[in-house]
């Protein structure tokens, strides 16, 4: 290698053990208290409900209770966090949802689940996601705002199931794929804005859900009205407008 290759290659090799040491458990609460010192505003809440709910309720009893439930919960505050931990309790929280609106779970761990560190997840080798990161496309899940949790969990598979639909017949579409990658990236993202709207006006004003899929975006320039007292000059001979 040339020198500048070794360089990179050892800085690369620098971050990598950084990165698997700064996601081992017992450097997980140093990084958390780092966080809330340095952007407190943003961490400092999520630090503090762990710190009290670590010390609240034993690692053992919480391994048992992601052991029985391995769904991801949503915890905003201390109690929740606290319940999370709770063997019985934790399922009786709302799930973490993906973007698509499907609860997330864990499969299980290497090794014994209740004392494994280590979980896993299977490749779902999702076509629609693919495609969607291969174009760069603005994919996210719904905001809050200020419904209620019961209405923001019910609102989020609402959403990503009309948005699997629409952006899945868009793929699979003759004008997609005539398209240039940029555009496809715009028509995936409106869909997926165009599903929010519909799955909110659903669930909190009780509209009807649209079946069919929106029509694709228009690209074209308005037409304008011409100036008044403005002349068009006659069309060259031989000049033919079709209809």
């Amino acid at each position: 290698m040339t020198e500048t290759q070794r360089e990179k290659g050892a800085a690369l090799w620098l971050a990598s053990v950084a990165a698997n040491l700064g996601s081992r458990t017992w450097l997980t609460g140093m990084t958390d208290a780092l966080d809330a010192l340095l952007e407190p505003e943003r961490y400092s809440g999520s630090f503090i409900s762990k710190l009290i709910g670590s010390a609240t309720v034993p690692t053992g009893s919480a391994q048992l209770a992601r052991t029985l439930d391995p769904t991801m919960r949503e915890t905003p505050d201390i109690g929740s966090y606290m319940q999370s931990r709770m063997p019985g309790k934790s399922d009786d929280l709302f799930p973490k949802r993906d973007v698509w609106g499907q609860p997330i779970v864990g499969e299980g761990g290497v090794g014994p689940d209740i004392v494994s560190p280590i979980w896993t997840s299977t490749d779902r080798r999702d076509p629609i996601t693919a495609e969607a990161l291969r174009v760069g496309a603005t994919v996210s899940p719904p905001s809050k705002g200020d419904m209620t949790p019961k209405q923001f969990d019910r609102l989020q598979p609402v959403v990503g199931n009309l948005a699997r639909r629409w952006i899945g017949e868009l793929i699979a579409s003759p004008e997609y794929r005539a398209m240039d990658r940029d555009s496809q990236a715009d028509e995936i993202g409106d869909l997926m804005s165009k599903a929010r709207k519909a799955a909110k006006a659903h669930v909190l004003g009780g509209d009807p859900l649209p079946q069919a899929r929106p029509e694709k975006k228009r690209r074209g320039r308005a037409a304008t009205s011409l100036p008044d007292g403005f002349v068009m000059d006659p069309p060259p001979a031989g000049f033919v407008l079709d209809r």
